[in-house]
């Protein structure tokens, strides 16, 4: 049922009395009423499934058609791609349909279509059309309006555009036009069916991703559950053998080693599952400085002679190469976080290196400074060397069960450097051996010409120096005075924030403090404010076993100088007093 022109506009302008006979009315009235119909009729097959098919997007314009008799298309819009592509036409008596409506039009992102779209109701195109109105300048590209007029009304629902219901030379002149608000109830049926199927794709999403959570969490806790047996397994064991009375002195101390070890294992284990955490919530903080490259390779190299030195293993010769002396390379990084990364994949190399070598150093590359970890070890394939960064999915599990850890180290080794700036990948060839490769670009490192070396005085006599260590556990400060013992400093006891603070006050000769954090009637962070506020100049080493997010951010901002995490190694202890002494 096609209707004119004057039929169409049964109101007049000023909405006064209608001029139409009582039959024309009565016609008008029931092509209303043939309007809501169809409205009636396309929305279940627009709501039905899940997706809007190509069939039901068609007769739902067939039945639009038959309202007013002009071509119709809609488009969806595809922001991906920055274009619209249409879903589906009908052309009742047009000779040429394929060519009447085209099926993509491209938009640049510099033109705002779709901002420009939010705040417009409908756009004509007609032979009048001026090319000063940008909507317009865009449509008209795409549409020929020499024969005839446009109407383009946005298919959008609270400020969110769907797409495009595009219709050709309509008899719509006045914005009381029945027809006009028949193609916009039209685009509002359509805006709120691919409004209804972007919310189940979102939830299917939702619920996938939830379900890969949930299976994530469980190869966690499962992982978690086989890696913590495995050390305290260990732990529990060897601590009843040392029990046996008969055993001999090398059969002890290996014992003890194995304990040690199995502890530290734990420890890291744990360590990586707090990094993983502030990772993941965005709660790590990093505190980069400028350092010497070189400098941060020889301590790494004295840690790592310390550790093969306590696990007696000769089956694998670990070299550092360093860069060339004639100049100074300072790299802008938090010290702390870059050598954990490079302990990761030191730790990870081991792992897979039996026997052979493992080189660590750093060299520069143009406009990169490149830290490496290179091992002769069994490589990795090429098909799994896209998980090795995932959490829970290098190689299957197998290659996390192997590297003795929880699936996390690679993952929180890649974030960390990335957050500090740096990118973190590597070269694999399976049974030759794999390099990991830490590169930071010019703006992180600087070079300038070496000057002669100024002598340092040793560290291990601090006979003149008197430390002040803060320790309510007992046990805990026995093995803090007995790590300083060899050294000849004067050690005095605090044994809550209280005593430490009275201590100061009476003795001007304490040189650094060693503080716990969690004490009794006077916590450490309260201590180290007070004593900070009273003697700004004395040293304070803040050391906690309470591992929350940004502990060490804490101790900073009340104006601690360093800080050591619970379990303390002896040589991390005296390095760290050794540097505030010099």
């Amino acid at each position: 049922m096609t209707h004119s022109e004057d039929k169409n506009n049964f109101f007049d302008d000023n909405f006064g009395e209608s001029s139409l006979s009582t039959k024309e009315l009565f016609d008008t009235l029931q092509w209303s009423v043939l309007q809501q119909e169809v409205i009636a009729e396309i929305i279940p097959l627009l709501s039905k499934d899940s997706e809007i098919s190509s069939e039901n997007i068609k007769e739902s314009l067939k039945k639009i058609v038959t309202v007013s008799g002009e071509p119709v298309a809609i488009y969806k819009i595809d922001t991906a791609q920055s274009q619209f592509i249409q879903k589906g036409k009908y052309c009742e008596q047009h000779e040429d349909q394929n060519s009447l409506f085209p099926d993509d039009m491209h938009y640049q992102s510099d033109e705002n279509i779709i901002k420009l779209l939010r705040s417009t109701q409908v756009i004509h195109l007609s032979d009048n059309t001026s090319d000063t109105q940008p909507l317009q300048n865009y449509f008209v590209r795409h549409f020929d309006f020499k024969d005839g007029s446009w109407w383009i009304f946005p298919v959008q629902i609270k400020d969110k555009v769907y797409g495009l219901l595009v219709v050709r030379n309509p008899n719509l002149n006045t914005v009381n036009n029945l027809l006009f608000s028949f193609y916009k109830s039209v685009a509002l049926v359509f805006a709120q069916a691919f409004d209804r199927v972007a919310v189940i794709a979102a939830n299917k999403d939702m619920l996938t991703r939830v379900d890969k959570a949930n299976k994530l969490k469980t190869a966690f806790l499962t992982n978690i559950s086989h890696e913590v047996r495995t050390p305290v397994n260990s732990i529990v064991g060897f601590s009843d053998l040392l029990a046996d009375p008969d055993l001999t002195i090398d059969e002890r101390e290996e014992f003890i080693n194995l304990i040690t070890q199995s502890s530290r294992n734990l420890v890291r284990m744990f360590d990586n599952i707090i990094d993983a955490s502030k990772l993941r919530s965005e709660q790590m903080r990093f505190r980069q400085e400028w350092k010497n490259v070189n400098s941060i390779l020889n301590e790494l190299e004295t840690d790592v002679d310390e550790k093969q030195s306590e696990t007696h293993t000769d089956k694998v010769f670990i070299q550092f190469d360093k860069l060339k002396e004639d100049r100074e390379t300072d790299v802008y990084v938090d010290v702390f976080r870059l050598k954990q990364v490079i302990n990761i994949l030191l730790e990870n190399a081991q792992e897979h290196t039996k026997e052979g070598s493992i080189e660590i150093g750093a060299k520069l590359e143009k406009e990169e400074l490149v830290f490496f970890v290179k091992d002769s070890g069994k490589g990795i394939d090429k098909d799994k060397q896209s998980e090795i960064f995932n959490l829970f999915e290098s190689e299957e599990h197998a290659f996390t069960f192997e590297s003795g850890g929880s699936g996390l180290g690679l993952s929180i080794a890649k974030e960390m450097i990335e957050q500090m700036g740096g990118t973190l990948w590597f070269d694999s060839e399976l049974n030759k051996g794999t390099t990991f490769y830490l590169g930071f670009p010019d703006r992180f490192f600087k070079v300038k010409k070496a000057e002669g070396k100024k002598e340092e005085g040793s560290s291990d006599n601090w006979s003149t120096k008197t430390i002040l260590i803060a320790e309510d556990v007992e046990f805990n400060y026995i093995f803090l005075r007995e790590i300083i013992a060899p050294t000849g400093a004067n050690v005095i006891w605090a044994k809550n924030g209280v005593e430490a603070c009275q201590a100061v006050d009476e003795n001007s000769d304490i040189d650094l403090i060693l503080m716990d954090l969690q004490m009794p009637e006077m916590n450490g962070y309260e201590a180290a404010a007070y004593i900070k506020d009273k003697k700004p100049h004395i040293p304070i080493i803040a050391q906690t076993a309470f591992m929350m997010a940004n502990e060490d951010e804490k101790c900073f901002k009340i104006g601690c100088n360093d800080f050591l995490s619970k379990p303390i190694r002896p040589r991390q202890l005296l390095k760290t007093i050794g540097k505030h002494f010099k």
